[in-house]
């Protein structure tokens, strides 16, 4: 009767690991389902996102160009209207306006670039410095190894050396 009841509590007990194994199985594959959905929206956020962006950029960039061109008609128009309607010291303030505008672009694209090749020369400099410091410690460190090889071996061949004098001579018993 025992071994019976034994029996009957291994089948319970087995059938409860099992109903634990198959709910923590369901309990993992619902969390894997809702990680993948989590994941699924995220690209989809994403890239929604992205996509606004580009056509915020395409549109942007459009405006932009439709602006530069207008600008262009105007300045145009107004050059044709100055031409024929003004007289001519405002043809020539037209002019000079044109001109001084065009000088100061000069004067800042040169600044700009000016400073950009100073950043380039600094940083050139730094590599430069950067990789001598590292030449520098490697030769220092490379004379240190020959140091000490050299200083070990003739210490310790001097020491050979010196007790094997001193057995020879048999006064290495004296202590």
């Amino acid at each position: 009767m025992t071994r019976e009841r034994k029996q009957q509590e291994i089948n319970a007990r087995k059938r409860q690991i099992d109903e634990e194994i198959a709910n923590y199985q369901k309990d993992l594959q619902e969390y894997q389902d809702k990680i993948l959905e989590i994941a699924r929206e995220r690209a989809l956020q994403k890239t929604a996102a992205e996509q606004q962006r580009l056509a915020s950029e395409r549109h942007q960039h459009e405006l932009q160009r439709q602006a530069n061109l207008e600008a262009s008609m105007i300045s145009i128009r107004a050059k044709s209207l100055i031409a024929n309607q003004m007289p001519i010291h405002y043809i020539f303030f037209i002019s000079s306006l044109s001109m001084a505008e065009e000088a100061r672009r000069k004067s800042a694209l040169e600044v700009s670039q000016h400073k950009e090749e100073r950043a380039l020369r600094a940083a050139e400099e730094r590599d430069k410095m950067l990789q001598k410091t590292k030449d520098l410690a490697s030769a220092t460190e490379q004379l240190r190894e020959e140091i000490r090889r050299a200083f070990k071996l003739d210490s310790f061949d001097k020491m050979a050396q010196q007790a094997q004098i001193i057995n020879d001579l048999g006064l290495g018993n004296d202590i």
